[in-house]
């Protein structure tokens, strides 16, 4: 097994050596600018260790949170997914309406005046009630991603 020495900035492995210990040289500088030699070298090094990993927290983690926080307390997030849904649904019900009048046109079928009344009542009550229905799975949805992200269950 190699030894991890510090040359410079950066640690090397050793191919010399037969353990697998990390050390400091007597002299010089290691990977966090620590001493060697130094009688608090490990508390140095741990300290050092401690601040590189706040500091990667902060540029890396610490943002991803904030975005979720903020869209978590968001207080329109709610009613945006419902509206969202609503609307995505609204749209996929005209384009099958609007299908289903292209077939029909292309199969030279026409409907009566009563037909067309019935079939328009039939759509726009199954449009409102999906419209509905995704709104409020989309709500719980939301709440349910809340909870969690809160760290709920």
């Amino acid at each position: 097994m190699a030894t991890l020495t510090s040359t410079g900035n950066a640690l090397s492995a050793d191919p010399q050596a037969s353990s697998g210990t990390v050390y400091a040289p007597k002299t010089g500088n290691t990977l966090l600018g620590v001493k060697g030699g130094d009688s608090n070298y490990g508390d140095k090094v741990g300290a050092a260790l401690a601040l590189a990993d706040w500091d990667k927290y902060k540029a890396l983690y610490m943002p991803l949170e904030d975005q979720l926080l903020a869209m978590v307390n968001d207080p329109n997030g709610r009613q945006n997914a419902m509206n969202t849904a609503a609307q995505g649904v609204g749209q996929n019900m005209d384009n099958a309406n609007e299908a289903f009048e292209r077939q029909a046109r292309g199969l030279g079928l026409e409907l009566t005046a009563g037909q067309k009344a019935a079939y328009e009542r039939r759509q726009d009550i199954t449009a409102g009630l999906s419209r509905v229905g995704a709104a409020n799975m989309a709500g719980r949805n939301h709440d349910a991603l809340r909870r969690i992200i809160l760290g709920g269950s």
